[in-house]
This record gives C-alpha cells, structure tokens and sequence, in this order.
C-alpha cells in the first residue's frame, strides 16, 4: 500500500513538472511571428482575437491585450490547452511574452478588419 502510495506521487509530481516543462518549450516553439500567425489566419477567413485566460482566485476570465473593444469577435485563448496544472500566473516571463505576442497579433488582425470595413463601405 505505502509502495502504490509513493509511486502514485513520484507519477504525480513528474506530471507537473512535465507540464512546467512544456510551458517553456511551447514558449520556444509557439510565440513567434505573430504577423505571419495573424495573416494565415485571416487568409484561412479564422478571424477574430487572441486573449490569454488568468485564473484569478476568485473566477476565470480572459485578457484581450492590445484591444480596447472585441467588437463582438471571437475570441481564442492562447492557453486554453494547458494542463489543468499549470497557471500561466506561475511565470511571469511566460505571461509577459503571452501578452506581447497576442497584443501585436491583434493589432495586425485589427487593422487586416478596419481595412476590411473601409472596403465595404468604399464599394457601396
């Protein structure tokens, strides 16, 4: 019993340490470019903004960096697919690349929507 007890936490701590780990690699290989993410995105007509989910203590909520208004837009969370585990909270260096990224992710989809409206309007 004291043996299943002890492999149960030595699996458990290796899966939040695993995930820690991830974080920083999906870092590395997720947050770059975000003009080219925001172009392919509008190319493939996925548009909408990008926000990062904080779970504060007392609710869940998601930050739209870089835009005042969602203008009734979807909007996807960078993190949404993380373990449970994990709070992006935790690393402060994580959440400030995540900010930086989805602020200038959405400055380009905002401006890719104005000029789409602008030409709307200019055909009518």
């Amino acid at each position: 019993m004291v043996r299943s007890v002890v492999i149960l936490l030595i699996g458990l701590c290796w899966s939040v340490c695993a995930c820690a780990f991830d974080i920083h690699h999906w870092v590395a290989q997720s947050l770059i470019m975000p003009e080219e993410a925001a172009m392919q995105d509008v190319q493939s007509q996925r548009l909408g903004y990008l926000g990062i989910r904080v779970n504060d203590k007392a609710d869940s909520r998601v930050e739209i960096p870089g835009i005042d208004d969602a203008k009734q837009l979807p909007v996807r969370a960078i993190n949404e697919g993380w373990c449970e585990f994990t709070r992006i909270e935790d690393y402060p260096a994580v959440l400030e690349r995540a900010r930086h990224y989805a602020a200038r992710y959405n400055q380009v989809m905002a401006k890719h929507l104005d000029q789409q409206v602008a030409r709307v309007l200019y055909e009518q």
